[in-house]
């Protein structure tokens, strides 16, 4: 590993170099020298809190499926760690599928309109997906194979949304403040799966149909965050 700026960097070519600085952004050309916003001044903005609060609502939709799904499957459907194994696999390809086209898709969006426009839509038609593809496991997934199929959808969507949600640190802030921002939502993000992961053993003693419920909100609640607090997606 050699980790060093790209101006420094021993194994890139002067031509390479320029490309990168090239590509940027006119106000992103002093990222290398400028110093970070410390975690009070970011915490100041409310678009900080916009991304903070999506990430703390939309985490657990993710981390539900990859702790509790052999569980479920074990107790709604009497499977065994082979039959686990034959299934589980699956929605993972979905979530993959969701995170390459949510990025195509948030691209093919800004050529011809606003930042702000393609990522607030790729967002919310990935948050609308997870909440279908929930209800359909609510209400129609009585075999194995509907549960992973419905839970195929949610995962693309989720995949769909979080890879724009992610990027947004990088639209807002600039240098070093970005790697803060993304370290806070990340940590907020696992705060709520802490607490998702203590409180589903209490609301599942029946069914896991109010752990579904409470995801189906989660994330046009994620939704609401981004488009309340960040009026418009651009460097503050």
């Amino acid at each position: 590993m050699n980790k060093k700026k790209p101006k420094l960097h021993p194994w890139i070519t002067e031509k390479e170099k320029d490309h990168i600085v090239s590509g940027r952004h006119e106000s992103r050309k002093d990222d290398e020298s400028s110093k970070g916003l410390s975690v009070i001044e970011i915490l100041s903005k409310k678009e900080s809190w916009g991304l903070i609060a999506a990430r703390f609502f939309i985490e657990p939709i993710w981390w539900l499926f990859v702790f509790w799904m052999p569980i479920y499957l074990f107790k709604e459907f009497d499977f065994h760690v082979k039959q686990i194994g034959y299934y589980a696999w699956f929605p993972y390809v979905g979530a993959m599928i969701g995170s390459l086209a949510g990025g195509w898709y948030a691209q093919r969006l800004i050529k011809n309109n606003t930042i702000d426009f393609s990522r607030k839509r790729t967002i919310l038609i990935g948050a609308a997906i997870i909440v279908i593809a929930i209800l359909g496991a609510i209400f129609f997934a009585d075999t194995p194979l509907k549960f992973v199929c419905f839970v195929f959808v949610v995962l693309f969507g989720f995949q769909f949304s979080i890879s724009n949600i992610q990027t947004i640190p990088s639209d807002l802030l600039n240098g070093k403040s970005v790697g803060t921002l993304a370290g806070l939502g990340g940590s907020i993000g696992a705060v709520s799966v802490i607490i998702m992961n203590w409180s589903i053993p209490i609301i599942t003693t029946e069914s896991y149909t109010p752990a579904f419920i409470i995801l189906a909100v989660l994330a046009p609640l994620a939704v609401l965050s981004i488009n309340m607090l960040i009026k418009e997606i651009k460097p503050i």
